[in-house]
């Protein structure tokens, strides 16, 4: 059983963590320098997001879900399927940003205008994507509107 820590305890851990992978690019092979350059910082600021929205809000859940327990095999070309289609979806979207990143024609307050009328645009067309998405996201998890509306 593990002790109960208080809020100065787990954020002097955190802090030490934090600490001790500044070292790492000076010691570690290049691999290693790539990972703790690039990787670590996310789990780190991961981390400490949790730790600083934990001592702010508490140990209360911000969704509830339900306990998802798989049927059957069947189950597994849909979600190979869904997975193909999230990753061409990611493929298109980095696309389209670099070809949007090459267009330089117009002064930049017109890209600016243009890309306000397109999220103006959007925002009218779909209200929920407005915001930070937390009602959004718990409708969908609870399945209080249709599946066709995440698209």
């Amino acid at each position: 059983m593990t002790p109960q820590r208080s809020q100065r305890e787990k954020a002097a851990i955190l802090l030490v963590a934090m600490l001790s992978v500044f070292p790492l690019p000076y010691i570690l092979p290049h691999g290693a320098v790539t990972f703790s350059v690039f990787v670590v910082p996310i789990i780190l600021a991961a981390a400490a997001g949790a730790t600083v929205a934990r001592s702010i809000f508490g140990e209360t859940l911000l969704f509830s879900i339900a306990p998802i327990q798989p049927h059957s095999l069947a189950e597994m070309p849909a979600i190979v399927l869904l997975g193909l289609a999230a990753g061409t979806a990611s493929a298109l979207f980095v696309a389209v940003q670099a070809r949007a990143l090459r267009v330089r024609s117009g002064l930049p307050f017109t890209r600016i205008a243009i890309g306000g009328l397109i999220s103006a645009l959007a925002i009218l067309a779909v209200p929920e994507a407005m915001g930070v998405g937390y009602d959004s996201l718990n409708a969908a998890l609870i399945v209080t509107f249709a599946p066709s509306a995440l698209v």
